[in-house]
């Protein structure tokens, strides 16, 4: 809705959900994390998945392809 260029807005949004797809990937949980620390690290009083996190990459993803 915000964005000026929406098909580079569109490729960074692509960019950003690879990373987290290739976590999904690696996780025994197929899911995210609750907390992360600086760069990514994994934070060890964290939470391995949490519902949240997975529902805001599916919102993001829907969001993407229809509006």
């Amino acid at each position: 809705m915000f964005a000026r260029d929406k098909e580079e807005t569109k490729k960074h949004i692509d960019k950003v959900m690879a990373a987290h797809y290739q976590y999904l990937e690696k996780s025994p949980w197929l899911g995210l994390p609750e907390l992360t620390n600086s760069n990514g690290s994994e934070c060890h009083d964290s939470c391995d998945t949490q519902a949240w996190s997975i529902s805001t990459l599916l919102d993001t993803l829907y969001d993407v392809q229809y509006k």
